[in-house]
């Protein structure tokens, strides 16, 4: 008798923040994968750039599926878009939730995304030069 193995694609429950929010306040999303085959591998993107704590912001997993983003005190750097990445074997999935920061007027937005984006393709360059400066001392010392 055969037995056929499926592997699910992670379900996660939608969420929002609750309301705007001011400079000051704490905010917090749960992401719950409510369904999707184990071992789960939960992430969260700002503005679709990788999350980093140093802007006042901490992901926190709970189990095996649920992860709790916390902003301790939103800052004007905070607004933008919030995505939890669930994935598994299966593959991924993901849901985004928009923070608005109340008194960040449109074109500060758009430059704060921008300032963003630019900082972190400028860290990729930056390691790509690295990487690439130390291969070819290493050649140049291979060949003495």
């Amino acid at each position: 008798m055969d037995v056929c193995t499926y592997v699910v694609l992670p379900a996660i429950h939608p969420f929002n923040f609750d309301a705007e929010a001011n400079e000051g306040d704490s905010v917090q999303l749960t992401c719950h994968v409510a369904k999707g085959d184990l071992p789960l591998k939960i992430r969260w993107t700002h503005n679709e750039l990788p999350l980093f704590s140093h802007m006042g912001v901490l992901a926190s997993k709970i189990g095996d599926r649920i992860s709790l983003l916390t902003v301790e005190s939103v800052k004007a750097a905070n607004w933008g878009n919030y995505t939890c990445v669930a994935s598994n074997k299966a593959g991924q999935s993901a849901y985004t939730a928009e923070l608005l920061v109340n008194g960040i007027c449109l074109r500060q937005k758009h430059l704060n995304v921008f300032i963003l984006k630019s900082l972190y393709m400028f860290s990729i360059l930056f390691v790509v030069v690295i990487y690439t400066f130390i291969h070819n001392i290493q050649k140049a010392q291979d060949l003495n």
